[in-house]
């Protein structure tokens, strides 16, 4: 947890993390936080299981994250945007699975 506090974000501002739509929703940056580590193992996990290389994962994730800097998490699921993040990065990555895998 600690390495977390200490990692810059060097892809958005300080102040547009401190605004999500999360947070205006009432969702705290405890649990926002906590969200956001369980998805990220999930799509590993799914990652891992689909044989899917580390860039697709890895893109899973950034689109994971990206959904939620636009969205709240009291309007759309973890599981569900991030199962969807793990379909599309094998979209982009072009290493295609079926939704049925």
């Amino acid at each position: 947890e600690r390495l977390l506090s200490l990692m810059p974000t060097y892809l958005l501002p300080e102040e547009l993390l401190a605004t999500s739509p999360s947070r205006t929703a009432g969702i705290s940056e405890e649990h926002e936080k906590t969200n956001r580590i369980y998805a990220c193992e999930l799509i590993s996990q799914a990652g891992i299981m689909l044989r899917l290389s580390q860039a697709n994962i890895s893109t899973a994730q950034i689109l994971f994250h990206r959904f939620y800097y636009r969205k709240s998490m009291v309007d759309y699921k973890v599981l569900q945007v991030a199962m969807a993040s793990v379909f599309l990065a094998t979209k982009v990555e072009e290493s295609n699975r079926s939704i049925r895998d």
